[in-house]
């Protein structure tokens, strides 16, 4: 279960985000999340510093939302199935902010979302982020699990790995296993026999892309209050895939 072959890499070096590797998202419709902001696909909610990836909450009107942030994703430039995910990241603090970094099938073979899966590498919510979440979604009905851990010093950079085999998926932070699974089903709708389940390892074993994005608020995160400091940054330092 050693993944060596680095097949993936973003070291943020570039003045600017290398769009060979991401796309930068532009939309502001809840996500079925019930979320507030609107991604902007613009520099002062996504940008290069110091050779890290920033993406800055910001309270401001656009659109129809009064609060922007900044989502990038490497669909159709970039996925994969089974390896190993590092990335370094320091985390927002504050009611309302959600950062998430998780993964989404490239081309589903089993329908619509959740008989589509989804991978979350790591989330956590700015009221409490001491407490990081790595989950998986599938089935139809709706399943969702995955374990939880405390980190100390919330204030520094640690990376939220993520272990994707055949036979299960596994969460580390900082190199430290914390949690994993081999649990999981896969049903979808046929046109002619209606619900179906498919045969495991399904939904996991399709190619998979990377999402980064910082939500403000959200059924799972709660809402900015006044307490809420804007602008609030989500930074990434490194971004690595292994097979």
């Amino acid at each position: 279960m050693k993944f060596n072959n680095l097949i993936f890499e973003d070291n943020f070096d570039k003045e600017t985000l290398d769009l060979t590797k991401w796309n930068i998202e532009h939309a502001g419709h809840g996500f079925g999340n019930n979320e507030w902001q609107f991604y902007r696909n613009n520099s002062d909610n996504v940008k290069i510093e110091n050779n890290q990836l920033v993406i800055t909450a910001k309270k401001e009107k656009y659109e129809h939302r009064y609060f922007t942030s900044g989502k990038i994703t490497t669909r159709s430039k970039f996925s994969f199935q089974y390896g190993r995910v590092d990335i370094t990241a320091k985390l927002p603090i504050g009611q309302g902010f959600w950062p998430a970094l998780w993964m989404m099938p490239e081309k589903s073979k089993y329908g619509w979302w959740p008989s589509c899966g989804e991978i979350d590498i790591m989330e956590s919510l700015g009221h409490d982020p001491g407490f990081i979440y790595g989950t998986i979604h599938y089935g139809n009905p709706h399943k969702y699990h995955g374990p939880r851990t405390r980190i100390e010093n919330i204030n520094d950079f640690h990376k939220y790995s993520l272990i994707w085999t055949e036979e299960e998926i596994i969460w580390l932070i900082d190199d430290l296993e914390y949690g994993r699974t081999a649990n999981w089903f896969s049903k979808s709708y046929n046109k002619e026999k209606g619900l179906v389940e498919n045969e495991y390892p399904a939904p996991f074993n399709q190619e998979f892309y990377l999402i980064i994005n910082l939500a403000v608020g959200g059924n799972f995160s709660g809402y900015p209050n006044k307490e809420t400091n804007f602008p609030t940054s989500f930074i990434i330092d490194s971004v690595k895939v292994y097979n």
